[in-house]
């Protein structure tokens, strides 16, 4: 077992990495491991274990510009959590709201326009409602992330669970243009109008609900992640 001054010691590398916390704490449990075993291997003492260590994971750890939009220096190692994030949660979003916008679309060949419209309205503002929902009921935990920004980003999945808010004026317009959106759907499914405008419309239903529900798997992931976090915002 490493004692609580060694513990601090990588802690306090891994925070000049720059790492998100969770991450950090993450890799924290895998060096201290790593230096277990070589202690108990090759005999070292603890600095030398740890340069070891260090050096085993310089090139996943160092943060640096890659010439990209995003100004900040990061690691390979945040790039690749980031990576994972867009395409995990995003093809999951994805894949449910075609499915949301096809239920709408094949619901136009079983019902009237008017029904379409009811349904089309209750489906988007159901859509709305659970997202804005999550960030009022865990408000508190969700502002923690501003309270330790920019010192510290407790986890990657901050920056998204606000998409809410910061997409407001599409996510929450979307419902009020229920009318239009149903008759799009209506005119592509039902009757078979297969133009710029109707697809149109039911891509911009596919957008919606992909905004929603890559927030909504986001958020969850922030209140779970947070978890790992909050016994190291204890220490600072």
């Amino acid at each position: 077992m490493l004692s609580d001054n060694e513990q601090l010691k990588i802690q306090e590398y891994l925070l000049e990495q720059k790492l998100p916390l969770d991450i950090l704490v993450e890799i924290e449990d895998h060096i201290s491991c790593q230096i277990i075993e070589l202690q108990k291997e090759k005999g070292l003492d603890f600095d030398n274990a740890f340069l070891q260590a260090q050096d085993s994971w310089r090139k996943e750890l160092k943060p640096y510009w890659n010439g990209s939009w995003d100004l900040e220096d990061r690691s390979d190692l945040v790039r690749k959590f980031e990576q994972q994030i867009w395409l995990h949660n995003g093809i999951k979003s994805l894949q449910w709201s075609l499915l949301i916008a096809l239920f709408l679309g094949a619901s136009s060949i079983f019902f009237q326009l008017e029904t379409l419209e009811i349904l089309t309205l209750i489906v988007s503002i159901l859509a709305i409602s659970i997202v804005t929902f999550s960030l009022i009921r865990y408000w508190k935990t969700f502002r923690l992330s501003n309270k330790y920004y920019p010192k510290y980003t407790l986890t990657l999945y901050q920056s998204y669970a606000f998409i809410p808010l910061s997409m407001g004026y599409f996510l929450f317009k979307f419902p009020l243009e229920y009318q239009a959106i149903a008759k799009g759907l209506y005119l592509l499914f039902a009757e078979q109008e297969i133009e710029f405008w109707t697809i149109g419309i039911f891509l911009l239903c596919v957008a919606y609900f992909s905004f929603c529900l890559f927030s909504l798997f986001c958020q969850m992931q922030y209140l779970k992640r947070i978890k790992l976090v909050m016994p190291f915002l204890q220490k600072l």
